[in-house]
């Protein structure tokens, strides 16, 4: 038998799955639609799923080195540095999961 605990970590990290894949799906299509151009579409998953190599070796090191509060603070100050610049880019919030999405200059 499973634990409810266990049973709700399940279903929310399958709904979360669920909603990233069809995100990247539509990021992907907004992208080809915009550009017209299958490279910039294809460099959308793929950068991702490179950011995602290197912060997955790069992790362990950190969390080696620096405690867990500063870690936090430091990413989300750097969450909230990337939001203002794009609000300086875009001239509006178009701030979304994986970073700044300005299409239109």
């Amino acid at each position: 038998m499973h634990k409810r605990s266990f049973t709700y970590l399940l279903g929310t990290q399958t709904m979360s799955n669920a909603v990233d894949i069809l995100y990247i799906m539509a990021l992907v299509s907004l992208v080809f639609h915009e550009t017209d151009s299958i490279f910039s579409s294809v460099l959308v998953p793929l950068l991702r799923m490179g950011a995602q190599m290197i912060s997955g070796f790069l992790a362990p090191l950190i969390l080696a080195r620096f405690q867990l509060p500063f870690i936090l603070f430091v990413s989300q100050f750097t969450n909230w540095l990337s939001s203002l610049s794009c609000w300086g880019i875009c001239g509006q919030r178009a701030q979304t999961r994986y970073g700044c999405l300005c299409l239109h200059w």
